[in-house]
């Protein structure tokens, strides 16, 4: 995934150009053994799921358990210990601990999960435990590089806070601050409650054209353009839809 134009705001001896480049390095030596993107993953199970599911679960009753697991998210975060490494994968409703050891995964695996970048998007299958630490955790006997993030993403402590970035890439702002994912979702919920209101009574909802000749839709001044195509004033709608 390619976020243009971000810097990590502790890299101060390191440019943006730099550490992309160090990242494309890392991909071309992927490609260079295999595919690197290989198709056909799809994970079985959401993480907001294995949450609610295990996390009043302690380390023997999982342990007893022996449940598997199969994630796919984006790696928020990564520490390493001699043969084991760490990393806290994110998907669309939670972040969990995934736990990768070279012993079980294998040596070729282990290295290139070594090589992992935040932002990267990996799948991972294994069995739920708790760490020493009590951490709920995967442990993983399979791992996926999905995708490769190819720049960096915002330092982690002081997210995203430029507005201008924040607007004009949305999708940096997802990631970088979940509680703007949480809004989202919130006024879908309502945008689907006020619909389903509507329909349950009768309403047909019908798609109008975003432009038009002659303005329409409300009493506001209305956003003019000129269609270089068709060589001619067109109006921006002010409402998108009405409801029959």
């Amino acid at each position: 995934m390619a976020f243009c134009g971000l810097l990590l705001q502790n890299a101060a001896t390191v440019s943006a150009d730099d550490l992309s480049a160090n990242r494309r390095a890392k991909l071309e030596a992927i490609r260079a053994r295999r595919i690197a993107y290989p198709n056909g993953f799809s994970p079985r199970d959401a993480v907001a799921d294995l949450l609610a599911r295990f996390g009043g679960t302690d380390a023997a009753q999982l342990e007893t358990l022996a449940a598997r697991a199969q994630i796919g998210g984006r790696v928020v975060a990564k520490r390493a210990f001699g043969k084991a490494l760490f990393i806290v994968v994110r998907d669309g409703g939670g972040e969990i601990q995934g736990y990768l050891r070279q012993d079980r995964l294998g040596d070729a695996a282990y290295d290139e999960a070594r090589t992992l970048d935040l932002g990267d998007l990996v799948g991972l299958d294994g069995v739920m435990m708790r760490t020493r630490t009590g951490e709920l955790s995967i442990n993983a006997d399979g791992y996926r590089l999905v995708a490769k993030c190819l720049h960096p993403l915002p330092e982690k402590w002081h997210g995203l806070t430029d507005i201008e970035t924040r607007y004009r890439q949305r999708y940096v702002d997802l990631i970088a601050n979940p509680e703007v994912r949480d809004l989202i979702r919130a006024r879908a919920r309502i945008v689907q409650g006020v619909r389903s209101f509507l329909v349950e009574r009768g309403y047909v909802e019908v798609e109008t054209p975003i432009l038009q000749a002659i303005a329409g839709g409300a009493a506001a001044r209305p956003f003019r353009t000129h269609h270089n195509a068709l060589d001619r004033a067109l109006q921006l709608r002010i409402a998108p839809a009405n409801l029959l």
